[in-house]
């Protein structure tokens, strides 16, 4: 769990988007269930996928969340 340190961090012991936890887990998987409208985003739900993916790029910008998303999409 490469993120859980810099999650918990970021978000200030708030609830951490269920996503982000899955990305986590499973990048591929995350990414592709996200682009194809596919995830569960809970209260999030409603937000386009790619304006999702660009706040969370900035919101993490000093995690690994950037290289990884970056490696991910190159695959």
């Amino acid at each position: 769990m490469w993120l859980a340190i810099s999650l918990e961090t970021v978000f200030e012991g708030g609830r951490v988007p269920e996503w982000l936890r899955q990305f986590e887990r499973d990048p591929e998987g995350a990414l592709t269930s996200l682009l194809a409208s596919g995830a569960d985003l809970g209260h999030l739900q409603a937000a386009e996928p790619s304006t999702l993916l660009w706040d969370w790029l900035e919101l993490l910008r000093n995690t690994e969340f950037p290289q990884l998303l970056d490696e991910t999409l190159a695959q």
